[in-house]
């Protein structure tokens, strides 16, 4: 919320059909993921959620086809008719290195290590989380300025949001896995930029979809 009215909204995408049956990979930034029909259900109910809470003005969506799906089914479950753009400033934290070579099961089970090596930089094309997590403000703080009093809604992925709550927290940064406030697929958070706000207030989980394929934070 901010003092001149509207409100900053933060989705991450629903759940992704990625090969059920063979070896699930990180997919990361790749092309080629859409929503599984579960996530597509989620996202249904997310925009009837939404579609009670307000009417969208802006939605602003990373460029890849489950964030942009993903805002799409809200839009259209939306009684506004708002803009909606694509910002590559929203997009999953960059990691070539890893996406499509390392099975899920394995990024999940090793998290602490591969969260070493991004933030020590061990690997050529690995983007520090501080990076990304700056590059996720910069592009909220841009839309509030261009679009004062409007309600705005970003649709991004899992470790980004993570990073964007923990600067507005005042957090150490954290990787989704272990995040607390559990980011899950589809869950829609409202965060605030006014300055002094407390920490607690500073992020507040609205909603999240009854179904889910995986459920955060994992245990440490």
């Amino acid at each position: 919320m901010r003092k001149n009215g509207g409100m900053v909204l933060m989705m991450r995408h629903a759940d992704v059909y990625d090969n059920p049956g063979t070896t699930r990979r990180l997919y990361g930034n790749l092309d080629g993921f859409w929503l599984s029909q579960l996530g597509v259900r989620q996202a249904m109910d997310a925009g009837k959620f939404l579609r009670k809470l307000c009417r969208l003005d802006v939605v602003i969506h990373s460029p890849l086809e489950r964030t942009e799906q993903t805002a799409r089914i809200v839009i259209d479950h939306n009684l506004g008719e708002p803009k909606r753009f694509a910002d590559s400033a929203l997009l999953d934290i960059i990691v070539p290195p890893w996406q499509g070579k390392v099975s899920r099961s394995r990024w999940t089970k090793h998290r602490k290590s591969f969260w070493a090596q991004q933030m020590t930089g061990a690997l050529p094309g690995l983007e520090h989380p501080e990076k990304t997590q700056r590059r996720v403000v910069e592009c909220i703080e841009r839309a509030i300025q261009r679009y004062p009093g409007r309600n705005l809604l970003f649709v991004t992925h899992g470790d980004p949001m993570c990073f964007l709550f923990e600067y507005l927290r005042g957090e150490s940064l954290e990787p989704l896995v272990s995040y607390p406030l559990g980011v899950n697929k589809a869950t829609v958070f409202m965060a605030c930029f006014e300055p002094g706000i407390e920490p607690d207030e500073a992020v507040r989980k609205l909603f999240e979809p009854g179904e889910y394929s995986t459920v955060y934070p994992r245990p440490k």
